[in-house]
């Protein structure tokens, strides 16, 4: 099977490191041309599923712009240039909730969407090693789960 190609492209929005879009024309294997094929470029994220030594999950409340008052969310982050997912879900996990662990797990990776990966880590016996020192529109919150 012959792959997609791309003919053109140009940068429509650079906010990096955050978000680009590009506008690409894309020729498909029959010859037919895109000619306005959106492409977000994101840096890579991790999502970090920790439990307690109790077995709580460890997840945190936020106030975030363009939604609506608190919202629960999962610990997880933008995955610095030059960082491992590993030590990325180390880091948000220590940094949004103040928990850390001695046991992880990178239960896997996906690619979400065309251009970059996420990376989904687990953890067990997350302790509280540190007062919470992100940004203050967050809340860490421990749930049970059944």
């Amino acid at each position: 099977m012959k792959p997609w190609e791309t003919k053109d492209r140009k940068t429509v929005l650079d906010n990096s490191p955050w978000l680009t879009v590009e506008q690409h024309t894309v020729e498909l294997p029959d010859g037919q041309l895109i000619p306005d094929w959106s492409w977000v470029i994101t840096p890579d994220y991790v999502i970090v599923v920790a439990l307690t030594e109790d077995e709580r999950f460890i997840c945190f409340r936020q106030v975030k712009y363009g939604v609506e008052g608190v919202t629960l969310s999962m610990v997880g982050g933008y995955v610095n240039e030059g960082e491992e997912p590993l030590g990325a879900a180390q880091r948000e996990l220590l940094e949004e909730t103040g928990y850390e662990s001695p046991d992880w797990q990178l239960s896997g990776r996906s690619k979400p969407r065309d251009r970059h990966r996420a990376s989904l880590s687990c953890t067990r016996g997350a302790l509280r090693r540190a007062p919470r020192f992100g940004r203050s529109r967050r809340t860490g919150t421990v749930i049970s789960h059944t």
